[in-house]
């Protein structure tokens, strides 16, 4: 059991760091660019998101899309607010996240 285990322990710390690391460089790039999207009470378009995040299309699926929902609700969470819900909603759009809207 022991030569079982302590493979599969090792793998499941040594993907949990990869995942973690991922999510603190996507949070980098684009937590307090999406915090100020989301705070504002100007109703942006998908353009004017895709311009301020800069973001390029990287294909990212599975897991990776899961820390993207994440960011995005994590930093609404912080500046809660009905005003801005088209921000959000544009920016789901731009982040590819459609099935989640």
């Amino acid at each position: 059991m022991v030569a079982f285990l302590t493979p599969r322990l090792a793998w499941d710390k040594y993907n949990n760091a990869r995942k973690e690391k991922f999510y603190a460089k996507l949070r980098n790039r684009y937590g307090d660019i999406l915090l100020k999207i989301f705070a504002d009470k100007h109703n942006y378009t998908d353009e004017e998101v895709l311009e301020m995040t800069n973001f390029k299309d990287e294909g990212w699926s599975g897991w990776r899309m899961f820390f993207v929902g994440r960011l995005m609700v994590e930093t609404k969470s912080k500046v809660y607010d009905d005003y801005n819900y088209h921000n959000v909603e544009a920016a789901v759009r731009v982040f590819g996240l459609y099935g989640y809207v």
